[in-house]
């Protein structure tokens, strides 16, 4: 399997970029949440007022900074499994900017109690928002996709490496192959016979068996001896 493209823009790297990412994200939704606490939480006496809105704000921002901590993490760990917060959360900011985005081109100005110069600059930051968001967005999938494409390659090449390395191993004894089964004893046989023994053998052999005169044979045309 070929290796995926790691490269970014700017002449980066797509680790380096998501580390960029999320540490650009930490620091904005960081400085946005201490701006919401100090100048809408508060009073002018410093009496907290807590309502419905300050909580949902609270709880939306704890989110963002612990999404954003663990893609930091994950992208210097290349754990693929704690990058998929930060898309989910991600994705539901990118889908309530553009319904904001809708109901202002729908609605227009006029019923959103806006003026011309409020409405364009809502529409333009809503929209690079938004499309920033989209960008991040796919440089952080794709970055996920290479560090899950990555690990498969990595279990392959070690899948294939204990193969071969199984393979090459001498073949296992018959007590490990078989540990339940008896070993086969090979039949014994007769062990030769002796020097003396083999010699009496080889002499009988030679030596005729009746002691008398040896007869020719009869000839073809006559049966005289």
């Amino acid at each position: 399997m070929i290796p995926p493209d790691n490269r970014c823009c700017f002449c980066l790297t797509l680790r380096l970029g998501v580390i960029i990412i999320g540490i650009l994200n930490f620091a904005l939704y960081l400085l946005a949440f201490s701006w919401y606490i100090g100048k809408v939480g508060f009073t002018d006496d410093f009496d907290a007022q807590i309502s419905n809105t300050t909580i949902s704000v609270f709880v939306l921002f704890c989110v963002q900074l612990l999404v954003n901590l663990l893609l930091i993490i994950g992208a210097i760990k290349r754990i693929p499994h704690q990058i998929f917060p930060w898309l989910c959360s991600n994705a539901i900011v990118v889908a309530i900017i553009m319904v904001i985005i809708f109901m202002l081109v729908f609605f227009g100005a006029s019923r959103n109690s806006l003026s011309y110069h409020e409405y364009v600059s809502s529409l333009s930051i809503l929209s690079l928002l938004a499309g920033t968001d989209m960008f991040c967005c796919i440089v952080v999938f794709q970055f996920r996709k290479n560090l899950m494409i990555e690990a498969r390659i990595a279990a392959e090449d070690s899948a294939n490496r204990t193969n071969l390395l199984s393979s090459s191993a001498p073949p296992p004894t018959y007590e490990d192959a078989a540990p339940g089964v008896p070993p086969y004893k090979v039949p014994l046989e007769d062990p030769p016979p002796g020097y003396e023994a083999a010699m009496a053998m080889s002499s009988a052999v030679e030596c005729p068996s009746s002691s008398g005169p040896q007869q020719r044979k009869k000839s073809l045309t006559s049966d005289q001896v």
